[in-house]
């Protein structure tokens, strides 16, 4: 049983430390992007699926957004990844969720 503990503790320590890591990533290579996040991933009242889901949210020509359902707690970490992953212009989907039912953008708006 301590073998099971440990073993969820250093998996949740090293989520922690990825998602922290493409989120200085996604700051430093993309920060309109980020920017965008923040603002679009901070509605505190926010569902999806809904028109301000597919609407997003643009800053500095770079567009974010979730169409498809997904619980807020993984707006950030998973709109940072994207937005870690994408090339000089910003440019990135990646599908999360059971069969990739969810899709994270970000282009240029």
């Amino acid at each position: 049983m301590k073998l099971s503990s440990l073993l969820a503790a250093a998996l949740t320590a090293s989520t922690t430390v990825l998602a922290d890591s493409n989120g200085v990533t996604c700051l430093k290579n993309h920060p309109n992007i980020h920017n965008a996040i923040g603002v679009f991933c901070g509605k505190s009242n926010m569902v999806i699926p809904s028109a301000y889901g597919n609407r997003g949210f643009a800053s500095g020509g770079k567009w974010v957004g979730i169409p498809q359902w997904v619980p807020m707690n993984w707006c950030i970490s998973q709109l940072e990844e994207v937005c870690a992953q994408a090339p000089g212009d910003g440019n990135n989907q990646k599908k999360f969720g059971k069969n990739g039912c969810q899709t994270f953008v970000t282009w240029a708006a």
